[in-house]
């Protein structure tokens, strides 16, 4: 299999799962631009190579705490050198690097152990399958930085009250049980147990013929694109950006350049 080494990702063959890895552990598998291509890199690469299923996890103590908001990130160091516009194409971008998740052929699963917050949210719901340790927390950014990546999510995952109260209440978070009472995730095990499962899932999976996967992944999807997930969720690179240029959101960005994020927090919430 010709994948590259890559520098924030960690490829792992099996013969029914090709594991994508996390791995940046230093940061809570931060999601830095750099990840991003890499990951949209390498699933481009699995369309015709690798094993029948692809998962996803996290190295160290959890999934991933979401885009990268640190002060020397683009999203946070740059927010002052671009325009609304340039903005929005910034996060299109991204956007553009998580929706082969959706498109690809092959199935996908999410398996998370762990944080898992804000854009790691999103990376592990356009996943077709999503299996939560039993130690997975699952929630939005205690900062209310952005806005719409996440909601049209919540509201098709969820439903409305519990869209809205995860959009609503600054760093709401629901653990593993909830996420599968919720349908968020489709069932939880223990923590020692996550991969385990995963492999054994993903080796009933392999059963069945590539062809025969990929139109049935394709006709759930279809019902939904219907309902329009596709277009709110493209729409989510409009309503972040037009946040990000909101007083409120840029005081909190200057807050994070200047004085960090734990301080940030610390300011506005207490």
């Amino acid at each position: 299999m010709s994948i590259p080494k890559y520098n924030t990702l960690t490829i792992e063959e099996k013969s029914a799962i090709t594991w994508i890895v996390l791995d940046r552990p230093q940061t809570l598998n931060a999601l830095s631009d750099e990840l991003l291509t890499e990951f949209s890199d390498v699933l481009r690469i699995l369309k015709t190579e690798g094993a029948p299923v692809i998962g996803i996890r996290g190295a160290g103590r959890g999934f991933s705490s979401g885009y990268d908001i640190s002060p020397e990130a683009e999203e946070i160091g740059g927010l002052g050198r671009r325009n609304i516009i340039e903005e929005r194409t910034r996060l299109r971008e991204k956007i553009e690097c998580l929706m082969p998740l959706w498109d690809h052929p092959k199935p996908t699963i999410a398996a998370v152990h762990g944080p898992c917050i804000a854009g790691a949210v999103l990376l592990a719901s356009l996943c077709d399958l999503t299996v939560v340790a039993d130690n997975a927390v699952i929630g939005e950014p205690t900062l209310p930085i952005g806005g719409g990546f996440m909601e049209p999510f919540w509201a098709f995952l969820l439903g409305p009250k519990q869209a809205k109260m995860m959009a609503l209440d600054p760093g709401a978070r629901f653990n593993a049980a909830k996420a599968v009472e919720w349908g968020w995730a489709n069932f939880s095990v223990p923590h020692d147990e996550l991969v385990d499962a995963v492999e054994k899932l993903s080796s009933r999976i392999a059963r069945v013929h590539p062809d025969v996967l990929a139109v049935k992944k394709s006709s759930v999807n279809r019902y939904y694109e219907d309902r329009g997930i596709r277009s709110a969720f493209i729409s989510g690179a409009e309503t972040d950006a037009l946040l990000h240029f909101s007083e409120p959101v840029r005081a909190m960005s200057e807050s994070i350049r200047s004085n960090g994020l734990a301080d940030t927090i610390k300011r506005f919430y207490g």
